[in-house]
């Protein structure tokens, strides 16, 4: 497989084909063609609908998950931030957080936008602060100022209570 590795640098947000989204499929089963770099507790999320579905074909005499899914659904569980030890409470916050982060516009004539990998990165590494976050997403420092990506990180934190257990 041919890859542009030389042209890789996540701080230019330049990620090569390999990273290029092919299409997905959101927790209920649907496609899903948005191009969305998801945060560890929408795949969270994704896997508990899975494990449900392998749970009912394994009552069922079908196969069930393995041990790579399950050491998946305990890391993502583990580093899924949304505040509660719950799917439910991730599912019910991840979509206005996203849509917030999606939402927001940055620059002098608000022509910058977060990229999927920033949302992501930003939910996931939850910065305490903006020199945090640009040493942890180089790539917010070419488009935004450091009062910009502190008001992206109370939004952040705003929808994060505490980790899940």
């Amino acid at each position: 497989m041919a890859s542009s590795a030389g042209m890789e640098d996540a701080a230019k947000l330049q990620f090569g084909d390999d990273f290029e989204y092919k299409g997905g499929w959101t927790a209920d089963g649907q496609q899903d063609n948005n191009n969305k770099c998801l945060c560890n507790a929408e795949v969270w999320v994704m896997l508990q609908a899975l494990q449900g579905r392998f749970q009912e074909q394994a009552a069922n005499g079908g196969g069930g998950a393995n041990d790579a899914f399950a050491s998946s659904l305990n890391h993502t569980r583990r580093f899924a931030q949304m505040g509660g030890s719950t799917v439910e409470s991730a599912r019910a916050k991840m979509p206005g957080l996203r849509s917030s982060l999606e939402s927001a516009t940055f620059g002098p004539e608000g022509q910058y936008k977060l990229a999927q990998f920033e949302i992501a990165s930003l939910i996931n590494l939850v910065p305490e602060d903006s020199e945090e976050a640009i040493v942890l997403i180089p790539s917010l420092s070419e488009r935004l100022e450091p009062d910009e990506i502190e008001n992206l990180l109370l939004v952040v934190k705003g929808n994060i209570g505490g980790a899940v257990e």
